[in-house]
């Protein structure tokens, strides 16, 4: 009863007024006075365990399938960095075989979701109960052969540890794969910067930083950052791992706002950085958003950065 009261007012309301309401809400209900541990203690994904919703969340995002995938891993250990309630622990049992599979977390909540989530499919795998610091896996050295992480990092207070530790338990022809929230994306620098914080006025004390957190994963999340590409190197570095670009996996913001580049631009508060941004912006034969870069790589604008790490030959971290 209350979705459906709630999609009626969506469906009522023009969207300036649900923007206008939501943010009410938000400033009424914004604590940020919890750590991270017990932030996702109580805020995790709700569902009915079954397969279906699995194959659901892994192919509601375009692009993000292909380049996370949970197929192709057969016989392979594997850690789920930041698995939540299990949907992509699940998955990767699910899709590829023989996979020795741990699942770790900040959420004692998460855990015992993901475990029992996975038992009632018939599988089983290593749960890891991660201190709040979340770096720490107690893995063995050189004993992981891949490592998943999606949406997850950039809610971590030491990211650069976290890489650090993923380098200490990789096997040397390991690899792992993260998607991150990504800042030169039209959810950033359209929905965030220009539709909420412009338009409307709504968070315009607020930095686009701490905007973003707030329009992301809920208004009493403590970190929830966005990246650009320059941005992940530069945590990658020194790390002992080699950075790859893989490419952006893109959400119904990323499409949904396209149409306002165009007045954004001629829009005297945008800023000069995102003006310049927005100019950039091209379209694929799929109608899909990019820009290439200072290095001549063809970067997606999609909200989902998605990269991959190895090991780098003779190197150890700092």
């Amino acid at each position: 009863m209350r979705r459906f009261i709630v999609e009626l007012i969506k469906n009522i309301l023009p969207d300036y007024a649900l923007f206008y309401l939501k943010h009410q809400y938000t400033k009424i209900t914004t604590k940020v006075t919890q750590s991270s541990t017990e932030y996702w203690n109580a805020h995790h994904v709700t569902f009915k365990p079954s397969p279906e919703f699995v194959d659901y969340r892994r192919q509601r995002y375009l692009r993000y399938d292909e380049l996370l995938p949970t197929k192709g891993h057969d016989n392979k250990t594997i850690l789920d960095y930041g698995c939540g309630p299990g949907v992509e622990s699940l998955s990767l049992l699910m899709e590829s075989k023989q996979v020795n599979l741990y699942f770790a977390d900040v959420s004692q909540t998460a855990i015992a979701a993901a475990d029992k989530f996975i038992q009632s499919q018939g599988f089983s795998g290593t749960p890891i109960l991660l201190d709040c610091d979340g770096f720490d896996t107690k893995l063995p050295p050189q004993s992981i052969d891949y490592i998943h992480c999606t949406g997850v990092l950039h809610h971590t207070a030491q990211p650069k540890k976290v890489l650090m530790e993923f380098a200490r338990i990789l096997k040397p022809d390991g690899q792992a794969r993260l998607m991150v929230y990504h800042k030169d994306s039209l959810f950033f620098r359209i929905y965030v910067e220009y539709l909420i914080q412009k338009k409307y006025g709504l968070h315009s004390n607020l930095t686009s930083d701490d905007a973003f957190r707030i329009e992301t994963d809920g208004p009493n999340c403590p970190i929830s950052r966005a990246w650009t590409e320059v941005d992940v190197r530069g945590l990658c570095d020194g790390t002992g791992l080699k950075f790859n670009y893989l490419g952006s996996g893109y959400e119904p913001h990323d499409l949904r706002y396209s149409t306002l580049i165009p007045e954004a631009i001629y829009d005297e508060r945008t800023t000069a950085e995102a003006r310049s941004f927005l100019k950039s912006i091209k379209f694929d034969d799929q109608n899909l958003p990019y820009f290439m870069n200072g290095n001549d790589l063809k970067i997606g604008a999609g909200l989902q950065f998605c990269f991959s790490l190895t090991k780098e030959k003779n190197s150890v971290p700092n």
